[in-house]
């Protein structure tokens, strides 16, 4: 499961498998393993005659040996596309049912008659979903240059006027080193190699400028 939504996202696969007989074993992102103990407990408090869910931090290699046990008759998997092939790849192999949710989403485009800043405001808003982690959490915006200079300017105002929660803060940031491999994972991301003037994409300056 990831780490995005740590607890949405496993009760909407655990409660149609509890309620079809099955019992359920869970690998949870690495970042909320904390998570993941907190729901086990909640689960298995419920019964005292066996768990039902049983929490499995493990490796790539050990989550696939996991999959070919004969005592798993199913894997539902959320994540990367990367991911999920590697998941299907596993249980293709041993005939296994399963549930594929894999991350991405489509471009917005703003078109030459479009309402610019209504545009905008949604733009920023997608852009913020569940502070920016979910996978459907708009990425890509891809605007006409007849109006893209209006839209850059509403879209950097709504964006500076958004209200941050304080672990967004700057100082918290800088306090916070348990996520350090997954920041330096999306800097390099975001880096100009990234966003290169090939691929036709740029990166917003807050006074609403393009780098």
């Amino acid at each position: 499961m990831p780490w995005n939504f740590p607890l949405w996202q496993v009760i909407r696969f655990a409660a149609p498998a509890l309620m079809a007989g099955n019992v359920i074993l869970l690998k949870h992102a690495d970042l909320t393993a904390g998570t993941s103990e907190l729901i086990g407990k909640i689960f298995n408090d419920l019964t005292s005659d066996y768990k039902l869910l049983r929490n499995i931090q493990v490796n790539h290699d050990v989550a696939a040996q996991v999959i070919a046990h004969p005592a798993v008759h199913g894997v539902t998997f959320t994540g990367s596309s990367q991911g999920g092939r590697s998941v299907a790849t596993e249980a293709a192999k041993n005939l296994k049912k399963i549930v594929l949710e894999l991350g991405g989403s489509d471009a917005y485009l703003v078109l030459e008659d479009a309402d610019v800043e209504a545009a905008a405001k949604a733009c920023a808003k997608v852009r913020l979903v569940n502070c920016g982690q979910s996978c459907v959490a708009g990425k890509r915006f891809i605007v006409n240059e007849k109006v893209a200079k209006d839209f850059i300017h509403h879209f950097t105002k709504e964006m500076k006027e958004a209200e941050l929660a304080p672990l967004a803060s700057v100082k918290f940031q800088k306090n916070h080193r348990g996520s350090g491999g997954k920041i330096e994972k999306m800097g390099r991301q975001s880096g100009p190699g990234w966003f290169g003037s090939a691929r036709g994409g740029g990166v917003l300056s807050g006074d609403g400028g393009g780098l």
